[in-house]
């Protein structure tokens, strides 16, 4: 993507505004990019044509922000919040993310992470466990990790290496799949080779349904991230009846995660936590049960409730943009 120089950013300044003026919209719906001169090009535009705006943000809970840089964004949010009529939020971080900018709590509805749970649940019902096991080369009865995204430093991979490391010096030699290829691949496959982890590799990028057989083969998901507001990758390995090991970082995990029950949170970075997480997992035998609590779980989270959240946001702001008339 080029960057846009200040005789782009006025014409497209201008189609923004013309656009907007030449359609009659009952209301506009935005994202969380108050840091982008269109969207307060749009949102002056809109508060000219009297037009609503209803927002989605997101919170990413770890993610550290300098001194300044807080400075000048609780400037920038509590304007951008204050010129919103609603908005949507996929949990209780965004919510009270939302408030503290200066947002009313009756103006904002539940919208919840959500993927195609039905396209997983089929591809769950495609595969069998143990056939892809043996075309793997997993013996009976090994245990299986999985993670699932992007081999970046803000996903963390390396953190599940060192606790296996751990692991391995209590006797305990899990597998460990990584699936997905990123500027970390090479210093995750060193790490690999130094702690001799002979049960762990890393499949590179997949397409989706051969990454499904791996969510299909595995005994429990990992989620290590310094920072995921809403991760779908946590969703659709949930769909898959697979306990979760997720940490701090993760935006949703009040939704998705019964702590002890479907899995556990440990704090972002704490490897030691995380090797107790997955010995726990490792010990367990009610996993299968855990498994199937996740994916009661993530059912609730549908697209359904995504629309009904959104519906009634919008519906709320009509109502207010009238209230405004009388």
């Amino acid at each position: 993507m080029e960057a846009l120089g200040k005789s782009d950013l006025k014409i497209y300044g201008r189609k923004i505004k013309k656009y907007i003026h030449n359609n009659s919209f009952d209301v506009i719906l935005m994202g969380s990019s108050y840091w982008s001169p269109m969207t307060w090009r749009a949102i002056r535009q809109a508060r000219k044509e009297n037009i609503p705006i209803v927002t989605r943000m997101t919170v990413e809970a770890e993610r550290k922000r300098s001194a300044g840089i807080l400075l000048v964004k609780k400037f920038l949010v509590g304007r951008y919040c204050r010129e919103m009529s609603a908005g949507v939020y996929e949990c209780r971080q965004q919510k009270e993310y939302l408030e503290y900018y200066g947002m009313r709590e009756k103006s904002l509805f539940s919208a919840p992470c959500a993927v195609d749970n039905d396209y997983f649940i089929a591809q769950y019902k495609k595969y069998d466990k143990n056939i892809l096991r043996v075309e793997h080369g997993i013996p009976e009865g090994a245990i299986v990790f999985v993670t699932t995204g992007m081999l970046v430093p803000r996903k963390r991979q390396k953190d599940v290496i060192q606790a296996l490391k751990i692991l391995k010096s209590k006797g305990l030699e899990p597998y460990y799949i990584m699936v997905g290829d990123g500027i970390d691949r090479d210093s995750v496959e060193d790490l690999i080779k130094q702690n001799n982890l002979k049960n762990t590799f890393v499949t590179g990028q997949l397409p989706q349904n051969e990454m499904s057989k791996y969510l299909r083969m595995a005994d429990a998901y990992i989620l290590p991230s310094q920072n995921d507001a809403s991760p779908k990758a946590l969703n659709e390995a949930m769909n898959f009846s697979l306990p979760i090991i997720i940490t701090t970082g993760v935006g949703t995990a009040e939704n998705l995660l019964i702590n002890g029950k479907n899995g556990y949170i440990y704090p972002v970075g704490d490897v030691c936590k995380l090797a107790d997480a997955m010995k726990q997992i490792i010990e367990r035998t009610d996993r299968i049960q855990m498994g199937e609590m996740s994916r009661e779980i993530v059912e609730s989270c549908n697209y359904g409730r995504i629309i009904e959240g959104w519906m009634k946001a919008v519906e709320y702001a009509i109502d207010c943009k009238k209230d405004k008339k009388k």
